[in-house]
């Protein structure tokens, strides 16, 4: 009997048909790791969390990225808002709103009692170990950023930022500023299973609220100003927002 909602993917031959079904299966079935952590470590874990999000909380990152030295750069705009991260650590807290909810884990004032998951346990503990690797954005040597263009019955994300440990996936879908994503998803499976077309992170900006920037991570000095000479980047840093 088939699982409602899900499609084989549309690929040639019985094989690859059948070995595309079942990975896209298996990824339906076991999207996160089965974790089993205690009330006390759920806790702990939920503060470490939100300490990793705090450097990025409410503020909007710029990430520039490319394909290969000859190709031209991409740019990606992500605001990372406070009532984002508990939908991220997978609760739907009964007692607390979500901007609420973000503020006890960065006080350490939040109880289990808070912290009602929003699908089952295990997949809010995946995703409370994951966070603090997802957002080490000073770090960006360990992470691509790529289009999600592998079919999947559930995570609806756009782009993601990530590795083979796990992926963050950004959508546009509830921001009023079409041209700035929000962080939608946490997988702790490999972005492999999800994108085929992974990017380099080259540079990571904080945008301000007087509408300067300032650098995050680079990953070579001076490429930034080599890329604009090459007319491969646009010059966002001269620009101020609106």
């Amino acid at each position: 009997m088939p699982v409602i909602g899900w499609q084989a993917p549309k690929e040639t031959g019985i094989y690859f048909s059948f070995r595309a079904a079942f990975k896209q299966f298996f990824l339906f079935m076991s999207t996160y790791r089965n974790v089993n952590l205690t009330k006390e470590q759920i806790i702990n874990h939920l503060h470490i969390a939100a300490k990793s999000y705090a450097p990025y909380s409410d503020k909007t990152l710029v990430f520039v990225y490319q394909k290969n030295t000859k190709s031209n750069c991409e740019v990606l705009y992500v605001r990372f808002g406070t009532e984002n991260y508990m939908h991220l650590v997978g609760v739907r807290s009964k007692t607390l709103t979500a901007s609420e909810f973000y503020q006890s884990c960065l006080n350490e004032s939040v109880s289990f009692v808070d912290c009602t998951p929003s699908h089952d346990p295990s997949n809010r503990n995946a995703r409370i170990l994951l966070l603090p690797k997802m957002m080490s954005f000073s770090d960006c040597k360990i992470y691509n950023i790529a289009e999600k263009d592998i079919s999947t019955l559930q995570n609806d994300f756009q782009i993601a930022s990530g590795n083979q440990s796990g992926i963050i996936g950004f959508d546009y879908r509830e921001t009023a500023q079409k041209d700035i994503a929000i962080p939608t998803t946490l997988l702790d499976r490999p972005m492999s299973d999800y994108c085929t077309d992974p990017k380099r992170i080259l540079f990571v900006f904080e945008q301000t609220t007087s509408g300067s920037y300032e650098t995050i991570y680079e990953i070579k000095h001076d490429l930034y100003q080599n890329l604009i000479n090459e007319g491969k980047l646009v010059d966002i840093l001269s620009r101020q927002s609106d």
